[in-house]
């Protein structure tokens, strides 16, 4: 299984939220990389490793570390959709 690290077609914008998206509120660079692609929500879906394990094989933690740590009291995301442990996300515009 490769890393998505490892795909030289990957955009820079995808790489930096992948890994740091979580950090968003405060950091200059993933505000910019949210900015170029548009995004405006994160959807996190069942966060079971043992049922994801199970059927997406290709899920590694260490790939999407930025998104995975969105949650709790992290700054810039509004949840909009919640059920079980999945939520959908809205990108508070931070520039307005």
């Amino acid at each position: 299984m490769s890393s998505p690290d490892a795909d030289p077609n990957e955009p820079y914008e995808s790489r930096v939220m992948r890994h740091s998206l979580c950090a968003y509120s405060g950091d200059d660079e993933v505000r910019d990389a949210v900015k170029r692609t548009n995004a405006k929500y994160v959807l996190l879906l069942d966060s079971s490793m043992d049922e994801l394990r199970k059927h997406v094989f290709t899920y590694r933690p260490e790939d999407w570390d930025g998104i995975d740590a969105i949650g709790g009291s992290v700054g810039g995301f509004e949840v909009v959709l919640e059920e079980g442990n999945m939520k959908l996300y809205k990108i508070i515009d931070l520039d307005q």
